[in-house]
């Protein structure tokens, strides 16, 4: 799968080795190191030209409910300022 420039790439095994390397080196809690994970997954900030594209096309948006949730403060007309991943 694509992701910028780059190529992201798993492999049979990779899960259990970063277990093992997790259980032989850690110093932090699981919890500690994927809660920016965690928070980026309930939602990530907009750019200034992500906003202005979804104000450009608010009208189309606002009619379908689902888009409508993904993109938009219930009970106000612009967009909102985290927007969630697809899922």
């Amino acid at each position: 799968m694509r992701h910028g420039r780059g190529c992201l790439l798993s492999v049979p095994g990779c899960v259990h080795a970063w277990q093992e390397i997790y259980e032989r080196f850690a110093t932090k809690s699981l919890a500690y190191l994927f809660a920016p994970t965690i928070d980026y997954a309930q939602g990530f900030p907009a750019s200034h030209h992500l906003v202005e594209i979804i104000r450009k096309y608010s009208d189309i948006l606002q009619k379908d409910r689902e888009l409508q949730k993904k993109f938009f403060t219930p009970g106000q007309r612009f967009p909102s300022r985290r927007y969630h991943l697809p899922g």
